[in-house]
């Protein structure tokens, strides 16, 4: 392939066969990178088990349904946009909208004309939605799902969003679960604010100590991931992989119950 081919050629130039590629659960799908406070961005390697498991917890926890216009107005680089909202979307037979970049002006134009149901966002998106002029005569009558991440929202955006009727999923999550680890639920918006939820339905979730066991409670620990969504390792970086122990990959059959939050 030339570099610079025109799109249309390189369409043309394939072949008319279908693919079929036989794969495991355990094959590698893609991979996304992450560099949160460590220094350099690391490969995230997801699994079609990470990415579909991730899925489907969205779908039992998030209620996804069939009729779903989703709105993906953050980048699908993002783990939370593509694995949250828009796979999770197709998954249940939905109907994504992709824009980009975002615009507040326009994504309210958006939700409207599309009858958009579900929404993604970080709080300061939601907060320049919010903003704009037009917030107080927009049509926000088909939103059903907000779902919100990347930081903890303000109780000032939760109030706004209230005061027109709706309300927030809320989701903590790490690129290398798929991101998908814990989820609070609309009913506890504001009874629960600050917390991060319950574990996802096919994730377990727990702050540990150094040796692995449970921190008590008030005790400084790490959050420990277990769960069929979890990442098969960083690309490249066996080292790195190995010596970040919160990491656990198994099968969904061996779940145990817990809480959180």
């Amino acid at each position: 392939m030339a570099i610079g081919q025109p799109y249309d050629d390189l369409l043309g130039s394939g072949n008319d066969e279908p693919i079929d590629e036989d794969i495991t659960l355990l094959d590698p799908a893609l991979i996304m990178y992450t560099s949160g406070t460590t220094g350099l961005p690391k490969g995230v390697t997801l699994t079609h088990g990470s990415v579909t498991w991730n899925a489907i917890n969205c779908l039992v926890d998030a209620d996804f349904r069939a009729d779903e216009v989703s709105l993906a107005v953050a980048p699908l680089f993002h783990t939370a946009a593509l694995n949250m909202l828009s796979l999770p979307t197709i998954l249940r037979g939905g109907t994504l909208v992709l824009e980009a970049p975002f615009d507040p002006r326009r994504a309210l134009d958006l939700i409207g004309r599309h009858r958009v149901t579900c929404l993604l966002g970080v709080p300061t998106m939601f907060d320049a939605i919010a903003g704009d002029e037009r917030w107080a005569a927009a049509d926000l009558s088909s939103l059903r799902t907000l779902l919100c991440g990347g930081a903890p929202v303000p109780p000032t955006t939760i109030r706004t969003w209230l005061g027109r009727g709706l309300t927030f999923i809320q989701g903590y999550g790490l690129t290398e679960a798929g991101p998908g680890s814990l989820l609070l639920d609309a009913n506890h918006v504001v009874s629960k604010a600050g917390s991060a939820g319950t574990p996802h339905f096919f994730t377990d979730v727990m702050v540990a100590r150094q040796d692995l066991t449970p921190s008590a409670p008030g005790e400084t620990g790490e959050i420990v991931v277990s769960g069929p969504n979890v990442m098969r390792g960083y690309w490249e970086q066996p080292e790195r992989t190995s010596t970040r122990p919160r990491w656990r990959m198994r099968s969904a059959t061996t779940r145990t119950c817990s809480s959180a939050g």
